[in-house]
């Protein structure tokens, strides 16, 4: 970004952290006020005594039991029906099933347009809204995707109850009752990409009369800094150490690369970088 008149350069800072997202997503509109990035996973018929953070010792749930160990387990949890729609409906309205009037997955009834969602609110409030199904059952038609942004149930059979006694034996991978995980992660990971690289935007238009001085492990933001400064720790005699260091256009695009590809940087993913920051010098 060019700075004009008083315009103060927008300094990037990165750190070295990486994470993840998958399952149900609200994101915080960055135009409007202040508040946290909320994100809702659920697993669909999962057993509690079969993940490790409940007990079960052969688990192979380290990511999970690690996220338990880091924040709150509730030990004793209910679902108001042993059901996807219905119990997911709950959960988005506050209201049990005979208030919001699904009680099954038979494909029959949708969610009453007069019913408020959580995620409506939210959207209302300024977040961004993205939801990423897996499973038939909470498809569109059934009312859940009113108030979200983006909806993403693609991919998976028609549940009406005609159409599912003729798809339902089908083997065709395109039209199954459910999505495998990591097609639901890519479908989160792409969404995100784009939400961020409109943060980025709107960042740099904001830093043609600010200063911003912005922290991210984005590189859908990072590339529409004017600096990038790389924030480095590191635990030497049981104390810890930061390193900032001011990074030159070869070391960022290193750095952007990394933040693509992971530790393994490869000659696709520098090329990657180069056409990512050729895209935020571009637009900023």
């Amino acid at each position: 970004m060019r700075s004009t008149g008083k315009t103060v350069a927008w300094i990037l800072v990165c750190a070295t952290c990486t994470g993840l997202l998958l399952g149900l997503l609200v994101l915080r509109r960055p135009a409007r006020g202040r508040g946290c990035n909320v994100l809702l996973i659920t697993l669909d018929t999962t057993r509690a005594d079969r993940l490790g953070c409940y007990g079960f010792d052969k688990a192979a749930t380290p990511a999970l039991d690690g996220l338990a160990a880091r924040g709150t387990l509730f030990e004793h949890a209910f679902t108001c029906a042993p059901l996807t729609l219905p119990a997911h409906v709950t959960m988005f309205t506050g209201l049990y099933p005979p208030e919001h009037g699904l009680r099954l997955n038979d494909g029959r009834d949708a969610l009453g347009k007069s019913v408020p969602l959580v995620h409506e609110i939210l959207a209302e409030s300024g977040y961004r809204t993205g939801a990423f199904i897996a499973a038939a059952v909470l498809e569109s038609p059934y009312g859940l995707s009113r108030g979200f942004e983006h909806y993403d149930d693609t991919g998976l059979y028609p549940t009406t109850t005609v159409a599912r006694r003729q798809m339902i034996l089908t083997d065709n991978p395109e039209h199954m009752p459910y999505k495998a995980g990591d097609r639901v992660v890519d479908s989160a990971l792409e969404w995100l990409q784009r939400v961020a690289e409109a943060v980025g935007e709107l960042l740099a238009q904001v830093s043609r009369t600010h200063q911003i001085i912005c922290i991210t492990h984005l590189p859908q933001i990072s590339i529409f800094g004017n600096n990038h400064l790389l924030v480095h720790k590191e635990i030497k005699g049981g104390e810890t150490f930061t390193r900032i260091v001011k990074l030159d256009d070869e070391s960022r695009k290193m750095e952007i690369a990394r933040m693509l590809g992971g530790k393994e940087i490869t000659d696709a993913t520098m090329e990657h970088a180069a056409e990512f920051l050729r895209k935020g010098q571009h637009k900023g």
